[in-house]
C-alpha cells in the first residue's frame, strides 16, 4: 500500500501559487516544496503530492521565513521518530 506523508497542519501554508510547505535541505536551509494534500488525520494533514515522505518539513512559523533562509531546528519532544 502507498502510505502518504502527514505533516502538521501548521506546517502548510498557501499563496495565489497555491499550498506548499517548507523542507530543509542538508544545510539547513529552507526549500519551498508545492504540495496538495487531502484529509485531515488526528496528527496531522495527509500530503497526497509533492512530498515523499522523507523530508524534514519546517512545522512552525514558516510564514515567517523566506525561500532560502538558513535556520535552527528545535527538536520537539512530539517529533515522529
Amino acid at each position: 500500500q502507498d502510505t502518504k506523508p502527514i505533516v502538521p497542519q501548521t506546517s502548510i501554508l498557501s499563496d495565489p501559487l497555491g499550498a506548499y510547505v517548507y523542507v530543509l535541505d542538508e544545510t539547513l536551509h529552507v526549500e519551498r516544496r508545492p504540495v496538495h494534500y487531502g484529509s485531515a488525520q488526528p496528527n496531522g494533514i495527509v500530503v497526497v503530492d509533492g512530498l515523499n515522505g522523507t523530508e524534514r518539513v519546517v512545522a512552525t512559523a514558516g510564514a515567517f521565513l523566506k525561500e532560502g533562509e538558513q535556520v535552527r531546528v528545535l527538536e520537539s519532544a512530539k517529533a515522529a521518530p
